[in-house]
């Protein structure tokens, strides 16, 4: 029973609660899926601190998100080809490969296509939704035209 005993309450709402809460942990995620040398390949780190991140014993400076606390973010150019090792926290080691500028030729001719497919389908969608865009006319508008036609209708013999 918890009538009246505030701190057993209190208790046992910061352990339920306590288990739902986000519990963040050191997690590196790399926004591009190929990264090619001499281009820049952008680095996120979700922690409780400025985090230490090595990229091949090379240590990477990371600023803060401006709007979330627990983001750090790090942009750089790779300048070695091949297989690089990224190692979060002195623990958590990952492997990164590195292409050169010649490398996957078509799949970066075809990504180049997609992107400009999708500029200039928003840049020329502006006129299929002019052209399709009908405005509804108000019935009352077919009203007052129909009373102003019978009303002529009537009134023209009358005027003879």
């Amino acid at each position: 029973s918890l009538n009246g005993n505030d701190l057993e309450y209190q208790l046992l709402w910061d352990e339920i609660l306590s288990t739902l809460i986000y519990q963040p942990t050191n997690k590196l995620t790399i926004d591009h899926q190929f990264v090619y040398i001499d281009e820049p390949m952008k680095l996120q780190v979700r922690g409780n601190g400025l985090p230490e991140v090595l990229i091949d014993s090379t240590r990477l400076t990371f600023r803060q998100h401006e709007f979330v606390s627990d983001r750090w973010q790090a942009t750089i150019w790779p300048n070695r080809k091949g297989w690089n090792s990224i190692e979060l926290e002195n623990e958590q080691i990952n492997w990164l490969y590195i292409f050169g500028p010649n490398d996957w030729i078509p799949m970066t001719n075809y990504h180049t296509l997609v992107v400009n497919q999708s500029y200039f389908d928003s840049k020329n969608n502006y006129s299929a939704t002019q052209k399709n865009s009908r405005k509804m006319i108000s019935k009352w508008w077919f009203l007052l035209l129909f009373l102003l036609s019978m009303g002529y209708l009537w009134l023209e013999p009358k005027l003879r």
